[in-house]
């Protein structure tokens, strides 16, 4: 939860600054530099939220490794002020889940940071990989429109996901409750 209001208070900066971040630092190239410099940027972007899904899907133990990366690349979608909102945010958010983590011990894992079966980790790295196309799409196209509305996509695609995974557990723990009667 609080993952996505860091993130919605990052894209919410479009509200005062029009511009993503990228825009912003390439825009004084002239062209055809400055569209050559965007793509440049996005496709380095884009390789950081690669790096994440891959990191976040099959190498658990790099999960908070993965979750930066992936915040950092995400943000060059945002305005400047968005990028420091969410890289700083998730920052701080990351050092607190790897600090209760070591508080822990090893031996006992933080809540969510277990390697779940295959299917769940992908369930749980939807976002990521969906984000991953939609920004190879973008880099390619650097069409606007294109990457808010696959963006929109994967994220209602997700909340059906995260809907359906609630159901199944509210469903579990109705019958264990009942046999437990």
């Amino acid at each position: 939860m609080l993952h996505q209001a860091i993130v919605a208070l990052a894209f919410g900066t479009y509200l005062i600054q029009r511009d993503d971040i990228v825009w912003q630092l390439v825009r004084n190239a002239g062209p055809p530099l400055d569209v050559t410099l965007e793509r440049a940027a996005f496709a380095m972007a884009t390789l950081l939220v690669g790096a994440s899904a891959i990191l976040c899907t099959w190498h658990r133990r790099h999960r908070y490794l993965g979750e930066l990366l992936y915040a950092v690349g995400l943000a060059s979608l945002a305005p400047g002020s968005g990028f420091v909102i969410l890289v700083g945010g998730e920052a701080l958010r990351l050092y607190r889940l790897s600090a209760r983590a070591h508080m822990l011990g090893p031996g006992v894992a933080a809540e969510g940071v277990v390697a779940p079966s295959a299917p769940a980790g992908w369930r749980e790295s939807f976002v990521k990989w969906g984000i991953f196309a939609t920004m190879v799409a973008f880099t390619i196209t650097l069409q606007d429109r294109l990457v808010a509305a696959l963006a929109g996509l994967v994220f209602a695609v997700s909340i059906t996901f995260d809907v359906a995974a609630a159901r199944r557990r509210g469903s579990g723990a109705g019958r264990a409750r009942a046999g437990a009667a």
